[in-house]
């Protein structure tokens, strides 16, 4: 009778070799689908970090005008004071 028993054996290495070979890739195509998700989720925390600068920008524009138009009112009220006081001073004089 013929021994067979090598042939098995290298069969079932054979098998094992594919199976290890099969799970090597599924976990690297994992990986690799973890790897691109983190891309995504990097990009996309890039846009939201973008619009709060951009926002953050606009808003500091904002009040940086509302600050230039107030200390423009500030001239413009303290001329007005100036000239209120003036007026005092010529009432009291008798002019």
């Amino acid at each position: 009778m013929v021994d067979f028993r090598w042939l098995i054996g290298i069969i079932t290495g054979l098998i094992a070799i594919g199976g290890a070979t099969i799970k090597f890739f599924q976990l690297q195509t994992r990986q690799n689908m973890k790897i691109e998700q983190l891309k995504i989720d990097i990009d996309q925390n890039k846009s939201d970090l973008q619009k709060a600068l951009d926002e953050v920008r606009r808003k500091q524009s904002v009040a940086t005008t509302n600050q230039i138009k107030t200390e423009k009112d500030l001239v413009a009220i303290n001329g007005k004071l100036d000239h209120i006081l003036l007026a005092i001073e010529d009432l009291k004089n008798g002019k």
